[in-house]
């Protein structure tokens, strides 16, 4: 597990998603799910991915548009160059100053009144980790209905939430 306390979970959110994913067939990640979901797994770990991809540059900028997704197809459909790309933010996540917990940034994201509404929000470094993190969860769950569908194994946990699992040791 990473060493670095602010991005440790996220790392290790998406080194699930790696192992995961390294344990698929080409089929079971880039085929869509069309009885019920109608994307592929492969579309929804892009989704997910690309939340980190925009955290980056909005950690630079001070400034994370979630509305500005690349929307990268290979991702979808290529397992190894999609392990690449989460194997270079793992990496990247891993050097990100724990100073930076608390700055301050901002957000935006179109929530439904339109990209001319004013959609910015403050939040810091930190919250938008552990969003990361709750994102991938529901992405996770959706993967695991879809997989299950398919008749896969999964690793026990797989798209539970960490309170959930907690809840249910005790």
């Amino acid at each position: 597990m990473s060493e670095n306390p602010i991005a440790r979970n996220a790392i290790a959110s998406l080194k699930q998603a790696a192992d995961l994913i390294g344990g698929l067939s080409d089929t079971d990640y880039s085929e869509p799910e069309n009885a019920v979901f109608g994307y592929s797994v492969g579309s929804h770990f892009r989704h997910l991915y690309e939340h980190y991809v925009l955290f980056r540059r909005g950690w630079a900028s001070g400034m994370i548009n979630f509305d500005a997704r690349d929307r990268d197809p290979r991702f979808e459909r290529d397992r190894a160059y999609a392990l690449d790309c989460i194997r270079d933010m793992c990496e990247w996540l891993e050097h990100l100053p724990a100073t930076e917990a608390n700055r301050a940034i901002q957000v935006a994201m179109d929530c439904g009144d339109g990209p001319t509404a004013d959609n910015r929000s403050g939040t810091t470094v930190k919250r938008e980790l552990q969003n990361l993190v709750m994102h991938d969860v529901h992405h996770y769950a959706i993967i695991a209905m879809m997989l299950k569908a398919r008749n896969a194994v999964l690793p026990p946990g797989f798209g539970v939430a960490p309170s959930t699992r907690a809840y249910h040791l005790n």
